[in-house]
């Protein structure tokens, strides 16, 4: 099993490689290869497609490790990634918390401290492929057909003839040639909740509600909730709290 998984390490201190390489050889990985610069990791990652990267947050070059797990992870990348970093201040751990690393590992990490974070890795990968097949829909922008988690659908707007899929990882957003109720039943989105008119919101990914304004806010968006549901969105926040 273990000789399956595919592990690329993004990491400027060659020490740290050569010490990395030996424990995942040891422990019967496959060390898939390496790099010093974000440049490079991409078009190799690209290529290699690893289950797990080992990211260095502070890596050599202009792009930080955090700059391109961002963009790997904008572009639906399959794999986990477990940061790297000598730093333990909480600034840098709260900037990297939007892109859901599975871990971190302070540098140096421990034989025992690697193993025990690979061997979680998988088992929760394992069990996320398991559950996300389910979790998962298919929907077709135009000619293209997309896959999306249904929990990073941050909100759906109705426009004319068409619903836009604001998603958490791709933007712009997607637009479809559909009605909002048509869309909603056929891939079963009732974690959806409806706060206007032309607007369905995902509740997990709200961070506040002006009741002044009247107006939801996620992420940069601001989304205006109608008179007439208001009240369902108060007593969606009593509940929480």
């Amino acid at each position: 099993m273990k000789g399956n998984i595919k592990i690329f390490i993004v990491e400027d201190e060659l020490l740290i490689v050569n010490s990395l390489r030996i424990d995942l050889e040891e422990m019967g990985y496959w060390c898939v290869g390496h790099s010093d610069r974000a440049e490079d990791a991409y078009v190799k990652i690209k290529f290699v497609e690893p289950d797990i990267i080992l990211m260095d947050i502070n890596i050599n070059g202009a792009i930080t490790g955090i700059q391109l797990a961002t963009t790997l992870v904008k572009e639906n990348i399959n794999s986990s990634i477990i940061f790297l970093t000598s730093l333990e201040d909480d600034e840098t751990f709260k900037s990297t918390l939007k892109l859901r690393p599975f871990d971190f590992l302070t540098k140096p990490a421990s034989r025992t401290k690697l193993r025990r974070v690979l061997d979680l890795c998988i088992a929760n990968k394992t069990k996320t492929e398991s559950s996300n097949q389910e979790e998962q829909i298919i929907i077709k922008e135009k000619n293209i057909l997309k896959k999306i988690n249904k929990a990073d659908i941050q909100f759906i707007e109705v426009q004319d003839k068409y619903c836009l899929v604001y998603h958490e990882f791709s933007s712009p957003a997607i637009k479809l040639r559909s009605s909002l109720t048509d869309l909603l039943q056929e891939h079963s989105l009732d974690h959806l909740m409806q706060v206007h008119r032309s607007y369905v919101v995902n509740t997990d990914k709200i961070s506040s509600y002006d009741i002044t304004m009247n107006k939801i806010i996620i992420a940069e968006h601001h989304i205006p909730v109608s008179k007439s549901y208001k009240e369902k969105v108060l007593r969606h926040f009593q509940a929480k709290h």
